[in-house]
């Protein structure tokens, strides 16, 4: 009764179909995992060769392989949306600022500053602690910081350039002094209400 049972289970009614479990021993939803569920059904493929299974199609689910199908399909749209969002900021703050230079300094500031975050998470998430990035924290992460930094950026910007009518290097003391504490107090709000 327990065959029967079990083979209800793993069979389709109509014979056709038939599912096999893999169980890992390894986190599900870790790099490694993520990584070789392609491995499995080559597996899984390279086993019916030569067999009366031979044409039969092979696929896999589960949360690992929904996982690795979502991890897949991030990367290739985040490099789409990264592009279409730094572009984008760059064009608004080109109208605001009235410049070419400032702005793109600005945004390569923030894209820089993007990439020393993910940097010092993968290292301290991955390589001290041994934990795996989940797949949405880099476009996460991505979507805040452009959007906070270039905020802030140019809240600096505009300032420096409204007080830069009698002079550059005086624009930029008045800057700092009108935005030189409001910038840190919302970042600190920013930092803490994502924590």
């Amino acid at each position: 009764p327990r065959f029967v049972a079990g083979t209800r289970l793993l069979m389709s009614p109509d014979g056709r179909s038939a599912r096999m479990l893999v169980i890992r021993s390894i986190d599900p939803y870790g790099h490694r995992a993520l990584s070789e569920v392609g491995a499995i059904t080559d597996a899984a493929r390279a086993g019916a060769r030569g067999t009366v299974l031979e044409n039969a199609d092979v696929s896999s689910t589960g949360l690992t392989s929904l996982s690795a199908d979502m991890d897949r399909q991030v990367r290739r749209d985040f490099v789409l949306y990264a592009a279409v969002a730094v572009l984008a900021v760059l064009a608004i703050l080109i109208l605001l600022l009235r410049s070419l230079l400032a702005p793109v300094l600005l945004v390569a500031a923030v894209v820089l500053s993007f990439a020393a975050t993910v940097g010092v998470a993968v290292l301290f998430w991955q390589h001290l602690l041994g934990i795996d990035l989940d797949w949405s924290v880099i476009p996460v992460s991505f979507m805040a910081l452009v959007a906070v930094g270039a905020d802030y950026s140019m809240l600096f910007a505009s300032r420096i350039r409204e007080h830069s009518r009698h002079g550059m290097i005086g624009g930029v003391i008045r800057g700092f002094g009108t935005t030189g504490g409001v910038i840190p107090k919302a970042e600190i709000v920013f930092a803490v209400t994502m924590f």
